[in-house]
């Protein structure tokens, strides 16, 4: 990927987290983007493509020379309201965080990344009762699912329990999470798409 492209790529990353950040109260807002990197410490490159079917909506890999990206379908993530396109994000950073782009390919993936996104989202303050409603809404729409990806109300549920795990989790710690997460401190625009 040249420079231009990269650049052009973390750019547009920068928009969406002013625009989610609005719609997020308090304190939230101020952690609502952080920037992807894989498990080597590479960044992950953000950029839209026609070429993600309508059904994946966006898509975590590699390119020919291993350097990670995210792939996403404008098109498909309007259908989606724009706390569930942050889930959405950070679902397809996690295939990256977990290794899942780089050959590391277990049957539960998709959950596992599911999981990681709704974890790393409560830990920061980003969702609530009413928020994780939300996101269980627009994943019952995902339909009946795949050879790797759950029905969408059987994932809705996963993703309840995983909120819950995070919140009793929290609790028992008496704070967030503090082990490294994969995301930087680097706070900017995610895509336009993602925002919207």
């Amino acid at each position: 990927m040249s420079n231009r492209l990269l650049a052009t790529a973390l750019h547009a990353a920068a928009g969406f987290a002013a625009i989610v950040a609005a719609s997020l109260p308090g304190s939230a807002a101020a952690k609502t983007y952080k920037r992807c990197y894989d498990p080597q410490g590479r960044p992950v490159a953000v950029h839209a493509s026609a070429k993600v079917k309508m059904s994946n909506v966006a898509v975590a890999g590699r390119t020919k020379d291993g350097r990670p990206f995210i792939a996403y379908n404008p098109e498909a993530l309007k259908r989606f309201h724009p706390l569930t396109r942050i889930y959405i994000y950070y679902h397809e950073c996690a295939h990256h965080r977990l290794g899942h782009s780089s050959g590391f390919r277990p049957r539960n993936r998709e959950n596992a990344a599911d999981c990681f996104a709704i974890r790393y989202m409560t830990r920061r303050g980003m969702l609530n009762a009413d928020r994780i409603r939300i996101i269980m809404a627009d994943v019952q729409r995902f339909g009946g699912g795949d050879q790797v990806h759950l029905p969408g109300a059987q994932r809705a549920q996963l993703i309840a329990k995983c909120y819950r795990f995070a919140l009793t989790r929290m609790a028992r710690l008496g704070r967030g999470d503090q082990r490294p997460d994969g995301f930087s401190a680097y706070a900017g625009t995610l895509p336009g798409g993602f925002a919207g």
